[in-house]
């Protein structure tokens, strides 16, 4: 069980890292940008994405990745998780027929684009380098 809320986790915060770097780049990545135009599409995927969220960041801290403390290598996991499932609620509440060329302001994409590198550099030392705390 450990090792897939551990897959599951670093798919969901590289998978959202992406999406938000599309906020900045917005004729570059087809594949990912009409997954994410897909998503948006549908009310009920964006919702389940917000569950997914919060069921990833309570599953990294209910079983976390051996070796290493508990709580200091999931738990920036976990709480980026939270982080991102509130966003993606934001998001949905925030829900406009075409979501996909939603315009946001300048500072906004970009605090968006720095986040999803964030995400993606946590993401890929999460994945291998689970217990890089030890270290």
């Amino acid at each position: 069980m450990k090792s897939q809320v551990f897959f599951l986790s670093v798919f969901y915060l590289i998978l959202n890292g992406m999406f938000l770097l599309l906020y900045r780049y917005k004729g570059h990545g087809d594949f990912i940008k009409s997954l994410r135009d897909r998503l948006y599409a549908e009310r009920k995927l964006e919702m389940g994405l917000v569950i997914f969220g919060f069921v990833v960041s309570v599953g990294s801290l209910a079983f976390p990745m051996d070796p290493g403390p508990v709580y200091i290598g999931d738990g920036l996991v976990a709480i980026n998780s939270i982080i991102l499932s509130v966003l993606n609620l934001y998001f949905f509440l925030q829900h406009k027929s075409s979501r996909a060329v939603q315009k946001v302001s300048a500072m906004a994409s970009l605090a968006y684009w720095w986040y999803g590198v964030f995400l993606i550099v946590l993401g890929c030392l999460h994945f291998l380098f689970p217990s890089i705390v030890l270290i």
